[in-house]
């Protein structure tokens, strides 16, 4: 069979959860089929707004559309003449079938491309980015949002819409320090200092105004909503990796629930095999992901700050060039001596880094998809102790595979890694308690299957 995976992001530059998934499906599946790689990349163009770049890596054909950056909102998710350049390669290829992993930085009318050439398609869905413009469903204040409510409360939030459009609020929401943010902060200094009588006639004044920006931003997010949806109705069937993102689709009106099911990642075991876990005179907590807010990390330092009597280190594994703003806020943050900046790890050490560890923390303030993270934890041997919300908490049961605490809660955190401490065989009950982990090959063996139902031309509710 001839398959095309369609992905937002690619190795070799770009590491994360999704294109390391992208990137083990491809080859256990290139194992018995032919399998290309269609995928964007961040860069200038040369001679004129994109192009296309086709290279090879690990022996499988990669094509890569290389641009700037969406030059408005609407091109943010539907992109014409990118369109035309995926329908190209759909000719060249021909693919028995395509798999989308992400359209973020691509255009949602790829499936539409599919479609009109008969072929059929999937999505597996990474995050929430057909909710959500900025991806993460958190507000300004990092307050989460339940969903786009017709895209009501989008339209009212001032992520939704921003600068660089769909990556905007995520690179603010991630710990960046930009001068139209600190300029709009020093607005709002100024606007309480202003009298009450001024400050009334400048509101009556900007009135009008702000109500015309709400009706334009309100048309603008109810478009994008919209058109996710018709790009959805063009797919045969979308995957959910948590029950939580699977709810949260159909709760938005954006796909019925026979057309979507809950299937989880599937993971390369190799670099778990024959781990030598070693022993300890103390609790090893590590951190392992992109130093950003939105992670929580400094829910954890803070939880660790509260921990100055208890025996227990942290090692944080992640780069801290990223994004330097907030990492150095980690730092002055940081008032345990037993607290590490380890710097970042490549993938295929995963392994190894969490067999030195006794418990993996994700404290992040979002919802989550199906982190990798705690599966790789898992793979381990690792408990986890993770923020009770989402997708953390589907796959983290309480006191049977780790600990749950309140989201952003420092003093509760700090409660349950004193509990790993000190309480007797509490670590050695967990991990007798961690679920099994789907293989890549399993998750091969699952999707082969689909994909067969799929090019027979089956109806998506049979696998319901």
């Amino acid at each position: 069979m001839k398959i095309l995976l369609v992905v937002h992001y690619y190795l070799p530059r770009h590491q994360a959860g999704t294109e390391i998934y992208t990137r083990n499906l491809a080859r256990a599946l290139s194992r018995e089929h032919e399998v290309r790689i269609f995928t964007s990349e961040d860069g200038v163009a040369a001679g004129g707004r994109f192009e296309v770049k086709d290279d090879m890596h690990e022996g499988i054909p990669v094509r890569r559309l290389i641009h700037p950056g969406p030059p408005d909102f609407e091109r943010s998710y539907s992109d014409p003449e990118f369109d035309a350049a995926f329908g190209k390669t759909l000719d060249e290829f021909s693919p028995d079938l395509v798999h989308f992993l992400h359209l973020f930085r691509l255009s949602l009318g790829f499936p539409a491309e599919a479609k009109r050439r008969k072929i059929p398609a999937l999505l597996t869905l990474a995050d929430f980015w057909f909710l959500c413009p900025p991806i993460l469903l958190l507000k300004p204040d990092f307050e989460l949002c339940p969903g786009p409510d017709d895209a009501e409360r989008c339209a009212a939030c001032g992520n939704a819409i921003g600068h660089f459009y769909s990556g905007e609020v995520s690179s603010l929401l991630l710990g960046q320090e930009r001068l139209a943010e600190r300029l709009l902060q020093a607005g709002h200094a100024l606007k309480r200092k202003l009298p009450a009588p001024l400050l009334d006639r400048v509101r009556a004044w900007r009135a009008p105004a702000q109500q015309a920006e709400l009706e334009q931003r309100r048309a603008q997010l109810r478009g994008r909503l919209a058109y996710a949806r018709g790009a959805l109705k063009n797919l045969d069937l979308v995957l959910s990796p948590s029950r939580f993102l699977r709810q949260k689709m159909i709760e938005a009106k954006l796909v019925p629930p026979e057309k979507i099911i809950h299937s989880d990642y599937g993971f390369d075991l190799e670099p778990f095999r024959h781990l030598a876990r070693t022993s300890s005179d103390h609790l090893r907590l590590g951190f392992i992901g992109t130093l950003v807010e939105h992670k929580g990390a400094h829910v954890l330092i803070e939880a660790m700050n509260r921990l100055a009597d208890t025996p227990a280190t942290l090692d944080i594994f992640g780069d801290l060039a990223i994004f330097p703003a907030y990492a150095q806020r980690l730092k002055k943050l940081s008032r345990n001596p037993r607290v590490r900046f380890a710097g970042r790890f490549d993938n295929p050490d995963v392994g190894q880094t969490l067999s030195s560890l006794d418990a993996l923390v994700v404290p992040s303030l979002w919802y989550e998809n199906s982190p990798l993270t705690i599966h790789e934890a898992f793979l381990a041997g690792i408990p986890v102790v993770a923020s009770n919300l989402g997708g953390m908490a589907e796959l983290v049961i309480d006191n049977v595979s780790g600990l749950l605490f309140q989201p952003g809660d420092a003093a509760d955190l700090s409660r349950m890694l004193r509990r790993l401490a000190a309480e007797p065989g509490l670590l050695e009950r967990l991990r007798r308690g961690i679920p099994p982990v789907k293989s890549i090959q399993e998750n091969v063996i699952e999707l082969t299957e689909i994909y067969r139902r799929l090019k027979l031309g089956v109806g998506a509710s049979i696998f319901n």
